[in-house]
């Protein structure tokens, strides 16, 4: 009994219901008639073993499938660059989906005849990856960066980039890509270093570029600013505490301010209240004592429209230098900014008795020292948002800092005019509002990072003579002195800036630098802007927007016209991939399989190398028994690869259950069967026959011939479709439909016994069909199963007389195929298969085995002898396209579906006595379940259970009632059969 692919991933919207019964089990799935001819299958494998397949595509492809070809190219140009990974570590699902859907993009591109360029890189990642290469030093050696000095611990993060990138190489290869190598480029390497300084003096000269003291996000773990959006907002539990100022001129009159942070009262240098809070008009403009700063000059009491009177007392300290509300309020009245903290963290000189104390350690003691002098009026909790570095998860301290900053404001503005002129498109549209709500409110962005690992700002200080300090920005020291006017004998020490700059400036150039930028090479003319920008939407800002705002301001054009941003991979249960929940998962995993034990050890890896701690390594092994109790089962890089692309990418959210890359590795199985049963039977007869004859004889094709080429015109017209809109999931899903459901379960059960017929032209117009639909087919589906299709492309060639790589072939065209589309053939057959479906379920039924019983079909319209002919095959019954004789109508069995009306005879199949007693048998045990039920329900032990486990009782009462139902229709049958 045929089986069929019934998970949702698979079937094709509208597409054809299936006459065959559901799969019990995975097991079942990719099984086929054997090939009768397997001795001519020369070295083609009898089961599909993804491992042996794509090693030898692969290696074939080295040499052949890279390059953007002539300039001459009949088609367009289409450019991408594949977002560079970082290089902290192994690729995940997320850059596996990444890399699918690119790879099929420019693949599909490459058969339309188009000359395509796809660059690799890897990104340094400054934070990211000095943060795990520190700890992996401290827990392989106890070795901190700062005990190394910063040239040693440089050298060492050179020999990691240099070991991940190759095993990122590896991995993306692995995955069958079809990346122009030779242009890869890493984001520290010189070009790419020159790049980054060009574009920082340029933004300079031009005004967009500053050096000021500002109010920074500061990651005491890092001891470095970073920016905005790699900051996150965490609710958690605290508490709101009040506590008093007293007044300078009489203490026995007194303020009282709240605040969820009392330790930064140390860095305090007024307290404000809003001018219309009448409880504290009279306190504006008294003078108040510091009770932890003795000595020191009082502090004032302003009026503030910042205030929220409804916010604890309606009075609040106000603290410049630690509080981004606090520091405009200081900037609008001119106060002081005291910074109390060091950049590691711990309450510095400026906090008195308790300097060296860290944070966590300041507030209780200086609660304690508050108590002790009286002042603590109120604790009590408060849920508040605490900002959280989003690399260390360290929570941030505003601070006061000498900073690099690019002005946005212009730049976000043309890049939100981009949008809504429809220059640039962003796919899906839904996020066209988030983009002009992030750009409305953009701030200047700060590009400093106090880190050792990453591009060196181009900013010098320059001291003369005079021993004045002057800052500029310039390519270097020579040129920072021409800019400023002297001469080198006016100048005393030039020093270049220690910081680094964000990583997310130097990858906001990659999509001009990788051709040579700022050089006009002939490259950058050729490529740029590029086709296409395709990458995940969590990144719209952090990278998207700031390749816009850059690409426009120092290229003066846009470094491309559209975004497609894919949605974020979570696994089966949509939690986002996390190392301490145990299920991100390895693209390798998935592709060459991996034990239970294999995940386990990768996991105590990380944490031997200090990459996450004992308990996360404890919770994600946990994860990984529940969610892979028997491991990941090897799949191969085509099956994830089709599984990746079969998702809507355009959702926000794609949940992925490993178990559907295992079931499009039983896609795959069921079509390397289906092509050894073609392959079979091709050579069997010496089927060799090129492209214009084969066509010319289908002219003529009839029945499921003819039906099975008008399915393949209407998957054509659907995947030309989707691939032009990037909806890979409904080309997928079409292609899947067409050699899966169409091809395999249907149209090659329907032609066995033609196939195995001595009728010459009939088994002709057969291996036509198969030649046809298989060379369209797998060039359709070659974007997502690559090695598999190249694979199977060519043992078929022998027979189809085409010649060549699939990649270089064309994809198919709508109108080469158009001319076979027929819609009123294609509805008649859907109505056969209907019927087809009951009748197998009829037999199942009543137990009808090998016999074929007569059957009587009608339908609308009428049912013509070649369909006939199809049913009989499918259903194993003898279908007769007409009514029977009148009077024999009382011993037929009658079945009636849409469009259709079946008699069938079962008199002579079906031991009715038997059958009879067995469906008397099967009702006794329904109404015996529904009787204990029925009492069940009526005593108060049901009653006390919980409303869910009542509710289920309920459901299998009616399941029973519904179940009992079926069979007395069944006795009735028969009985009137009797």
């Amino acid at each position: 009994m045929l089986s069929i692919f019934h998970r949702r991933t698979w079937v094709c919207a509208g597409g054809l219901p299936s006459p065959f019964r559901v799969a019990q089990s995975l097991a079942e799935f990719g099984t086929s008639t054997p090939c009768p001819n397997s001795a001519d299958l020369d070295g083609l494998a009898k089961a599909y073993e993804p491992a042996a397949v794509e090693k030898k595509w692969s290696d074939r492809w080295k040499d052949d499938v890279t390059g953007a070809g002539p300039d001459d190219v009949a088609g367009s140009r289409f450019s991408l660059v594949l977002p560079p990974p970082n290089v902290t570590g192994r690729l995940h699902l997320g850059h596996a989906l990444t890399i699918s859907i690119q790879d099929a993009l420019c693949r599909w591109r490459r058969m339309r005849g188009d000359a395509v360029i796809w660059v690799p890189g890897t990104d340094h990642a400054g934070i990211a990856t000095q943060v795990i290469v520190e700890k992996s030093m401290w827990a392989e050696q106890r070795t901190t960066r700062h005990q190394l000095g910063r040239e040693e611990f440089l050298k060492r993060v050179w020999k990691w980039k240099s070991d991940r990138s190759e095993q990122i190489h590896h991995q993306m290869k692995a995955l069958g890509v079809t990346l122009d190598w030779d242009r890869a480029v890493f984001t520290m390497d010189p070009t790419m270093s020159a790049a980054v300084t060009a574009a920082f003096v340029r933004l300079y000269d031009a005004g967009l570029v500053y050096r000021s003291e500002a109010l920074v996000n500061w990651c005491c773990h890092l001891q470095s600013a970073v920016s905005d959006i790699e900051v996150e907002h965490k609710t958690v539990d605290g508490a709101m505490v009040d506590f008093a100022y007293r007044w300078e001129q009489d203490p026995s009159e007194e303020i009282v301010v709240s605040t969820t942070r009392p330790e930064t009262m140390l860095g305090d240098t007024a307290v404000a209240v809003h001018p219309g809070d009448q409880r504290w008009a009279s306190w504006v403009g008294r003078r108040l004592t510091h009770p932890l700063r003795p000595g020191e000059p009082t502090i004032p009491v302003l009026a503030d429209e910042s205030v929220r009177p409804d916010f604890g007392t309606g009075a609040v300290k106000i603290t410049p230098a630690h509080d981004p509300n606090d520091f405009e309020v200081g900037k609008r009245h001119q106060l002081e900014s005291l910074t109390i903290l060091s950049e590691d963290g711990r309450i510095n000189e400026n906090g008195g008795e308790f300097q060296g104390l860290t944070r966590s350690e300041a507030r209780p003691a200086v609660l304690d020292a508050l108590g002790q002098r009286g002042l603590l009026r109120d604790q009590r909790p408060h849920q508040l948002s605490v900002p959280v570095c989003s690399r260390t998860g360290d929570v941030i301290e505003p601070m006061v800092k000498h900073q690099w900053f690019v002005r946005c404001e212009e730049m976000a503005a043309a890049a939100l005019a981009a949008v809504e002129s429809g220059d640039l498109v962003l796919e899906p549209p839904s996020l066209r509002h988030v983009w002009k709500q992030w750009l409305q409110e953009s701030r200047d962005w700060c590009v400093s990072r106090q880190l050792w690992w990453g591009h060196r700002i181009p900013a010098f200080c320059v001291t003369d003579r005079d021993g004045a300090e002057r800052w500029t920005v310039a390519g270097s020291q020579q040129e920072a002195i021409a800019k400023l006017g002297l001469q080198a004998d006016d100048v005393v020490s030039v020093r270049q800036d220690d910081d680094v700059m964000d990583t997310w400036f130097s990858s906001a150039l990659f999509p001009f630098a990788v051709f040579g930028w700022p050089e006009q090479t002939a490259d950058l003319s050729r490529w740029y802007p590029l086709s296409l920008m395709e990458t995940g939407h969590d990144i719209l800002f952090f990278w998207v927007a700031r390749m816009v705002m850059l690409g426009q301001t120092l290229t003066g054009q846009l470094p491309f016209k559209k975004v497609l941003l894919h949605g974020l991979i979570c696994d089966a249960h949509g939690r986002k991939m996390s190392k301490s929940l145990g299920n991100v998962i390895d693209p390798d995993h998935i592709i060459e399989g991996a034990t239970l034990d294999r995940l386990h050890q990768q996991v105590d890896d990380s944490a031997a190398h200090g990459y996450i701690s004992a308990e996360e390594a404890v919770k994600a092994k946990e994860g990984q028994r529940s969610l892979y109790p028997e491991g990941i089962p090897t799949c191969g890089a085509d099956a994830l690869r089709l599984s990746l692309c079969s998702t809507d990418l355009r959702n926000t959210v794609l949940n992925l259950d490993v178990r559907e890359a295992r079931q499009a590795r039983l896609f795959g199985n069921k079509l390397w069967q289906a092509c050894r049963f073609a392959l079979g039977h091709l050579a069997a007869s010496g089927y060799k026959c090129d492209e214009e004859t084969r066509l010319s004889r289908l002219e003529s094709a009839v029945g499921a011939d003819r039906w099975m080429l008008s399915c393949l015109s209407d998957c054509v017209r659907t995947c030309s479709t989707a691939m032009d809109d990037h909806r890979l999931h409904t080309a997928t899903a079409a292609v899947q439909q067409l050699l899966y459901r169409q091809f395999c379960d249907v149209y090659l059960e329907a032609v066995k016994p033609v196939l195995n017929s001595n009728d010459v032209a009939a088994r002709q117009r057969c291996c036509d069909v198969m030649v046809c639909v298989l060379d369209a087919g797998l060039r359709l589906l070659h974007p997502f199963m690559p090695h598999l299709t190249e694979e199977l492309g060519e043992r078929l060639t022998e027979h189809s007389q085409e010649s060549g790589l699939l990649l270089r072939r064309p994809y198919p065209r709508p109108e080469q195929y158009d001319h076979w589309r027929d819609e009123a053939l294609e509805s008649s057959f859907t109505t056969c298969l209907d019927a087809v479906r009951e009748l197998r379920a009829m037999k199942t039924k009543y137990r009808i085995g090998k016999t074929t019983p007569e059957v009587f079909l009608t339908t609308e319209p009428a049912l013509c002898d070649h369909l006939a002919a199809v049913v009989s095959t499918l259903a194993r019954c003898r279908v007769h396209a007409a009514q029977p004789r009148e009077e024999a109508d009382r011993r037929l069995l009658p079945l009636q579906g849409h469009q259709w009306r079946a008699l069938v005879d079962l008199q002579d199949h079906v031991n009715i006595p038997a059958e009879l007693e067995l469906l008397r048998t099967k009702m006794e045990k329904v109404r015996a379940k529904m009787a204990t039920s029925d009492a069940l329900m009526q005593t108060n032990k049901f009653r006390r259970r919980p409303v869910r486990m009542q509710q289920q009782e309920r459901e299998r009462r009616v399941m029973w009632e519904e179940e009992l139902a079926r069979l007395k229709e069944s006795e009735d049958d028969l009985r009137r059969l009797s």
